[in-house]
């Protein structure tokens, strides 16, 4: 008869049985840990901002001028007046003009001066100009060629209403 006789070291026992039993519990904590930690590449989430398209409410024309200005141009009372810069009344000599208004910033050396440009989607010949110089309270009509009238400034004119309170 043949005696078949296990290495102790093949045997299992108690301490064997609780040994394997921590082993398998902890094997996956320790193993996440080491790949958490001993990775490559670590990945970083970013937040993708996505720019969205504000439309702003349209704005209600009031009946009152933004601005007016007054004076005489080729020895004939003129009066402009503009609402909102969209658009504008130019009145010469008791004759009602209304039309749109379109600003351009800047004339020759003066960066900040306003081109006010009056029936601006006509042809240039149809169009008619006036300037605001930088620190100046008047404008003054331009030419075709976009050159200064001599003689030809309207005052700017406080408006004849008050803001309710």
């Amino acid at each position: 008869m043949e005696h078949s006789t296990k290495h102790p070291f093949f045997e299992v026992t108690p301490l064997s049985k609780t040994l394997a039993g921590i082993i398998f519990i902890m094997m996956p904590f320790i193993g996440g840990w080491i790949g958490y930690n001993l990775a490559p590449v670590k990945v970083v989430e970013v937040e993708k901002e996505v720019a969205t398209r504000t439309v702003p409410p349209e704005i209600t024309m009031l009946g009152e001028p933004t601005e007016r200005f007054v004076g005489t141009i080729d020895e004939v009372r003129t009066v402009f007046e503009h609402k909102d810069f969209t658009s504008y009344t130019l009145i010469k000599a008791g004759v009602s003009i209304s039309g749109e208004l379109n600003t351009e910033r800047g004339y020759k050396d003066d960066v900040d001066a306003t081109v006010f440009v009056l029936d601006w989607q006509k042809p240039e010949a149809e169009q008619k100009y006036f300037v605001r110089l930088t620190g100046s309270t008047a404008i003054q009509k331009l030419d075709v060629d976009r050159e200064l009238v001599a003689g030809a400034a309207l005052e700017y004119e406080a408006e004849p209403y008050s803001v309710p309170n």
